[in-house]
């Protein structure tokens, strides 16, 4: 993983709470990693039936940076209506995790409908703040123990050529049943997804600071108009 600078500052004590999304089609395992990030275990689960959330709490800066990062995981259900899930969940957006089955080409196919998707929410949530470079989208393709290892390489220039195709931030062969590969998901996304936060907080500040108040008295018995500053 690279190193991370999460602020301009040489030390820092804070603990950051970046909400991330995991998408991705139907039965691809996004349930059962998003499980294994939070738990560091496997679980067999049933379909997803709208939204699950989950969260570890990692350190994934230098101790210089004794930054706690509590990844907020929103796992969305595969579903039809993923515009109308992606919006009810954009608010605060730091992260998208993007998982598709690497066993299954048919979903594959399917990550360019869910990456439009979240964009479009990234930008829904970043574009005014000129923050939206900064939010990691990840790919990653799960069930890798079901790959035959003679067949690991090709799967990972499968990942590394979805990331270039689409302009993503990391790409990821990993196992959520064996947790092969998971960990060092977890700690690139929990700095990244920090970042982005802390990114997205500082722009916020410094917009609310640009703008100012904005209050507009009127002069009692006047012509009405509007004028500012105080009149007492």
């Amino acid at each position: 993983m690279d190193v991370f600078s999460l602020s301009d500052s040489e030390e820092c004590e804070c603990e950051l709470f970046p909400k991330v999304v995991v998408v991705g089609p139907p039965g691809v395992g996004k349930t059962t990693l998003a499980r294994r990030i939070a738990f560091d275990r496997f679980n067999k689960t049933k379909p997803t039936i709208g939204v699950d959330f989950f969260s570890r709490t990692v350190r994934p800066f230098s101790q210089q940076q004794d930054v706690k990062v509590t990844v907020q995981l929103w796992d969305l259900a595969g579903q039809e209506n993923r515009v109308e899930m992606m919006r009810a969940v954009s608010r605060d957006l730091c992260g998208v995790l993007l998982v598709y089955d690497a066993t299954n080409p048919s979903t594959v196919k399917q990550i360019s409908l869910w990456l439009k998707v979240a964009r479009e929410a990234v930008l829904r949530e970043h574009e005014r703040l000129d923050t939206a470079q900064h939010v990691p989208i990840i790919v990653v393709a799960n069930k890798s123990d079901l790959v035959d290892v003679r067949e690991h390489e090709r799967h990972l220039a499968q990942c590394t050529a979805l990331v270039q195709a689409h302009e993503l931030t990391n790409g990821y062969l990993v196992s959520a049943k064996e947790g092969d590969n998971v960990k060092e998901l977890l700690y690139d996304l929990a700095a990244r997804s920090a970042i982005a936060m802390q990114k997205m907080s500082r722009a916020r500040i410094a917009r609310a600071r640009n703008d100012g108040p904005n209050v507009v008295l009127v002069k009692r018995g006047g012509t009405g108009a509007a004028q500012r500053g105080c009149q007492c």
